[in-house]
């Protein structure tokens, strides 16, 4: 009860001279958001800091205290600035994500401005500081905006050679990462065509690409994620040159794989284009707050093929990722 007095009569009374002769007289100004507590909560916390002093009235010649809070992305930002009576002025700063916790800052501000040589305050032992809420890592850490771009080796086939490249480039936009992909790699062909009643044995090399739009969440950018995907959608395009061989009369295939003569069967050339969607699921294989980090990624892709019809492949990626910032 006693404390709140000494508020009411601070707050109430402003003009009114304290029982002590030897207390500061100082202009305070306080503004904050409305969610933020009032100006008494301020006052009372810098006298419970062992701040004594009057308000004084308008005209009279004191120190004088402007608080000012605004509200901020992180939180709440906080300054006290105090100006003396040569015009000489000094500023604190505090910010945190509760006004609560800002304002009791404050009223250690204002405590150890008033405590300071020069004034005439009675002399107090240094205030201890308020307990003030901990940041939050959000506020403490600047938001992931990383992007940048990956190289990376594709293995459509079993083997220790890879068959295939990619390269990728994103942007953060948002919380997704955005951006393009261009690949290609060989492709081979051994298939049976349907053309009606007649069937034959399509075989052939040739070489696929892929160009399309990225979108990208974690891994292999990120700097907290070691895992993450890739979407893909773009146009795929193949050109594979080989032979189509038909059912011989003693009813076996004959073909450039089976033992037939080099060149048997009808010399063609397969040209495809058609839409595409990929997704790659990725890990990484170092640290992610490394700027540059090895990931490995499995790749499922869905398009057309040399035939129209639409088929699905699957493809091991490895490589190496740049970010940026």
């Amino acid at each position: 009860m006693a404390g709140v007095a000494v508020v009411a009569a601070l707050l109430g009374a402003r003009g009114v001279q304290a029982a002590e002769d030897d207390v500061e007289a100082v202009h305070l100004r306080y503004s904050a958001p409305t969610e933020c507590p009032a100006e008494g909560e301020l006052v009372a916390a810098a006298v419970e800091m062992g701040a004594a002093f009057r308000l004084a009235p308008p005209g009279e010649l004191a120190r004088a205290l402007d608080v000012v809070i605004q509200k901020t992305d992180q939180g709440f930002s906080g300054s006290l600035a105090v100006r003396d009576l040569s015009g000489d002025e000094r500023a604190r700063t505090v910010t945190c994500s509760r006004c609560e916790s800002v304002v009791r800052a404050l009223g250690l501000f204002v405590a150890m401005a008033l405590l300071e040589p020069g004034t005439v305050a009675p002399a107090r032992p240094p205030p201890e500081l308020p307990p003030v809420e901990p940041l939050r890592r959000e506020e403490l850490e600047p938001l992931d905006h990383s992007g940048g771009i990956a190289a990376m080796a594709l293995w459509t086939r079993p083997g220790w050679d890879p068959n295939g490249l990619a390269l990728t480039g994103v942007a953060t936009v948002g919380a997704t990462r955005l951006g393009g992909l261009a690949a290609t790699a060989t492709e081979s062909i051994d298939a049976q065509i349907q053309t009606g009643a007649t069937s034959s044995l399509a075989t052939g090399q040739g070489r696929w690409a892929r160009l399309g739009a990225v979108a990208s969440w974690g891994a292999p950018w990120s700097r907290d994620a070691w895992v993450g995907l890739v979407t893909e959608a773009g146009v795929r395009s193949s050109v594979v040159h080989g032979a189509t061989t038909a059912l011989t009369s003693s009813g076996s295939w004959c073909s450039w794989n089976l033992g037939c003569t080099t060149g048997s069967g009808t010399p063609t050339t397969w040209r495809s284009w058609s839409p595409y969607v990929a997704g790659t699921f990725v890990v990484q294989l170092a640290p992610p707050r490394l700027p540059v980090r090895p990931f490995v990624g499995l790749t499922l892709v869905w398009s057309g093929d040399y035939r129209g019809d639409s088929t699905t492949s699957v493809s091991f990626d490895a490589g190496l990722a740049w970010r940026s910032w």
